[in-house]
């Protein structure tokens, strides 16, 4: 095999996954903005028309619309840490698509992903468990979230992945300097 056959391929495979990154990048985009706007719609909703009352009723409507935007924001929480990991991946597939691959900066980007999802998964068990408790809800109907836990060992796996890959484009940058 000679080393322009090796090239090729190199080439042919960089070019295909430039092109799926790209894909995958407007995928993730869309589904940032699509979940941002449905989250802002889904905070916004109550605590607004609660502001609303409180501006035409009693000081207590507005203490109480206060403590509605706070909880919502309280329960949201996996939703936003969740939100900000699809947002790092479609960075990360944008700086795939413009055909930086193994640059350091996408390995932190990765383990910054793997974060997030961690955080999101944590939020998911902690959080929603006490708000339910908080609620008056009997802690028999709050359940295990076991997507969580799922969640939280992709997380995990993501996490080093992106240590890996960070290691990996060192290594790649001291080949090219020694070539």
């Amino acid at each position: 095999m000679f080393r322009g056959d090796i090239d090729m391929g190199d080439a042919v495979a960089t070019a295909r996954i430039e092109t799926q990154s790209r894909n995958l990048a407007r995928i993730l985009s869309w589904t940032y903005w699509v979940t941002a706007f449905w989250l802002f719609a889904a905070m916004s909703y109550v605590p607004l028309k609660r502001l609303g009352a409180a501006l035409v009723s009693a000081e207590r409507d507005a203490l109480a619309s206060v403590a509605a935007f706070s909880d919502v924001v309280v329960e949201a929480l996996p939703v936003i840490f969740a939100l900000i990991a699809v947002y790092t991946l479609r960075r990360l597939f944008v700086q795939f698509a413009d055909g930086q691959i193994f640059i350091p900066s996408n390995g932190r980007r990765l383990t910054r992903a793997g974060d997030w999802l961690i955080a999101s998964a944590a939020a998911a068990l902690i959080i929603s468990p006490t708000i339910g408790r908080a609620a008056g809800i009997p802690v028999e109907t709050v359940g295990f979230n076991y997507s969580a836990v799922v969640l939280a060992l992709v997380g995990l796996a993501i996490r080093l992945f992106g240590r890996t890959f960070e290691l990996a484009a060192d290594i790649k940058a001291d080949n090219d300097q020694m070539v």
